[in-house]
């Protein structure tokens, strides 16, 4: 039987730890996005803040959105709590404070991704050393993911772990599909 607490606090964990990724699948998505479209056709910053859900944090630190102040807010921003490295964090204390129930070497590797990415957040803001930063950290919450389905039992430990990233996940695509929505109203005028 799982104490209520440790399930919330497993479920929380998933969650931040998918948040993390998700935030950096979509920054790397919109850089790429960004150095392909002509300048008179890009969108700018902006909608990473409006799929995060992070407008009005932003907008109280920073009067515009530029790519260096959205960047560094989504990445290592203390103030926003869900930034890449909050999130990390977060997921990183969830799974400290339940660690009977989380295989050793996911703390390990949990703790190593936390520590990689601290370390090495300026690589994130500048586009030379931007998207091999981004990779690194999906292929470390990847490797996390493939280590938890592997080692882990499947108890209802870990069904809560995913119940916490699929939430987190489906939460993600809306917020995408919500702000493309908006996106393309806007064009036809409706």
């Amino acid at each position: 039987m799982l104490l209520s607490r440790v399930a919330e606090t497993v479920y929380w964990a998933g969650r931040y730890l998918e948040r993390a990724e998700a935030t950096a699948r979509i920054i790397k998505v919109h850089t790429e996005q960004f150095l392909d479209m002509p300048k008179e056709a890009a969108s700018g910053w902006e909608p990473l803040l409006a799929i995060t859900g992070s407008r009005e944090e932003f907008a109280e630190l920073h009067p515009e959105a530029t790519e260096e102040h959205v960047l560094q807010f989504l990445v290592a921003d203390p103030e926003n709590p869900s930034s890449i490295l909050a999130a990390l964090a977060q997921s990183r204390e969830n799974m400290r404070t339940t660690r009977p129930v989380f295989p050793r070497e996911a703390w390990e590797a949990l703790n190593g991704l936390y520590l990689q990415a601290a370390e090495t957040s300026e690589d994130a803001v500048p586009r030379r050393r931007r998207l091999a930063w981004l990779d690194a950290v999906i292929a470390d919450c990847q490797r996390l993911t493939g280590l938890l389905v592997g080692c882990m039992s499947q108890d209802e430990a870990y069904l809560f772990l995913r119940i916490g990233r699929h939430v987190e996940r489906s939460d993600m695509t809306t917020r995408v599909l919500d702000v493309q929505a908006g996106t393309l109203l806007a064009q036809r005028g409706g």
